[in-house]
């Protein structure tokens, strides 16, 4: 059973999860995309190329779940496939002109949101923020 203080920290990052979730959802919504398809185009533009098992392994989500929003972004023309000299049968997907564009803006609107919450903090609190949030994605 959590203590009074632990129980206020679960509730404070449960509002800003609900928080970033609904600007994600925005910025998302602005480009006409998905959560998901924002998620992978982040995550190719971060990593490079990678086969949608890779993709998949990453974000702990399902190869299925990837290939159906893989495929959406080929539609789109936001991704476009390579030969994977590793396996024939899993190619490597990378992010097209267009695809890196959007990565880019998506960056600049997910960059704003940061620093508009922490506009009112100092670099000893941020610092602290950070080194909180490692230890907890670390234990």
């Amino acid at each position: 059973m959590f203590q009074p203080l632990e129980n206020e920290i679960v509730a404070l990052l449960e509002n800003f999860q609900v928080r970033l979730l609904a600007e994600k959802k925005s910025i998302a919504q602005g480009f006409s995309l998905t959560l998901g398809q924002v998620g992978i185009v982040g995550f190719l533009n971060a990593r490079g190329s990678k086969t949608v098992p890779q993709i998949a392994r990453r974000l702990k989500v399902s190869r299925q779940n990837v290939q159906v929003t893989v495929n959406k972004l080929l539609e789109k023309g936001l991704v476009y496939s390579n030969t994977n000299p590793d396996h024939l049968l899993s190619p490597l997907f990378s992010l097209t002109e267009s695809g890196l564009n959007i990565a880019s803006a998506i960056g600049d609107r997910e960059a704003d949101f940061i620093s508009r919450v922490f506009e009112s903090t100092n670099i000893g609190e941020k610092t602290f923020f950070k080194m909180a949030l490692q230890k907890l994605n670390t234990s």
